[in-house]
C-alpha cells in the first residue's frame, strides 16, 4: 500500500469519525461512551498523522515517519482494544472498563498518601467505598502473583532492616517458607522475633 493510499484512508476515517468527536453522544450504552471517548482521543492524533504525512519532500516524510508510526500504535492500541470488548462482550466489558476507574482512583490515592500529600478525607472514603465494590473484578489471585508478592515483601522488609542481620540463621530455607505461607496473608512468619 503506498503513502497516498494510506493518507486517503485516514482522511475518510478522520470525515467518519468527526462527529463521534465533535458532537454530543445520543446513544444509551456504555460501549457507545467508549467509542465516543476513544474517537474523541484518536481524532487529534489521526489528524496529526496525516498532517505529517502529507509532506512531499522526502526528507520531511523521512523526518516524521517515525512521528507517524508511533502515533499510529496509540490509535492501533485502541482499536484492538474496542475490537477485544466487542468480541467479548461489548456492554460487559463497557461496564468493566468504567469500573475500573475506581481501581486507578485508588492506586492514584494510595501513591498520594505514600508521599505525604495531604488528601481530603471524605474523598478518600469515597474512593475507598468505590474500590471496594469492584476490587473482586480485577485482582490477580494466582499463585506466581501471590509468590511474587510475597518475595517482593521480603525484599522490602530487608532493605528496610527490619529484618535480623542473620536472615539465614532465622529463616534456613526462605523457599520453604515461602511455600508453606503463600496461602495465607499473614506475614508473621517473615517478621524478626519479637517484632510487634
Amino acid at each position: 500500500m503506498k503513502l497516498n493510499n494510506i493518507t486517503t484512508l485516514a482522511k475518510k476515517l478522520i470525515r467518519t469519525t468527526r462527529q463521534l468527536a465533535s458532537g454530543p453522544n445520543t446513544y444509551k450504552s456504555q460501549f457507545a461512551r467508549v467509542l465516543e471517548g476513544t474517537f474523541r482521543r484518536d481524532y487529534f492524533t489521526l489528524l496529526t498523522m496525516v498532517y505529517l504525512a502529507e509532506h512531499n519532500e522526502l526528507e520531511m516524510r523521512i523526518a516524521f515517519g517515525n512521528s507517524c508510526m508511533d502515533l499510529c500504535r496509540r490509535v492501533l492500541e485502541d482499536f484492538i482494544s474496542l475490537e477485544y470488548m466487542f468480541v467479548k462482550g461489548k456492554e460487559s466489558e463497557a461496564k468493566k472498563f468504567f469500573d475500573y476507574k475506581a481501581v486507578e482512583a485508588k492506586h492514584d490515592i494510595d501513591f498520594l498518601e505514600a508521599i505525604g500529600t495531604t488528601i481530603d478525607q471524605q474523598l478518600m472514603t469515597t474512593i475507598d467505598e468505590e474500590y471496594d465494590k469492584v476490587k473482586r473484578q480485577f485482582l490477580d489471585t494466582s499463585s506466581r502473583t501471590r509468590k511474587k508478592a510475597w518475595a517482593d515483601l521480603i525484599e522490602f522488609l530487608k532493605s528496610q532492616e527490619l529484618f535480623a542481620e542473620n536472615w539465614d540463621a532465622l529463616y534456613p530455607s526462605e523457599s520453604r517458607v515461602l511455600a508453606s505461607t503463600l496461602g495465607s496473608r499473614d506475614p508473621a512468619p517473615f517478621l524478626p522475633r519479637g517484632h510487634p
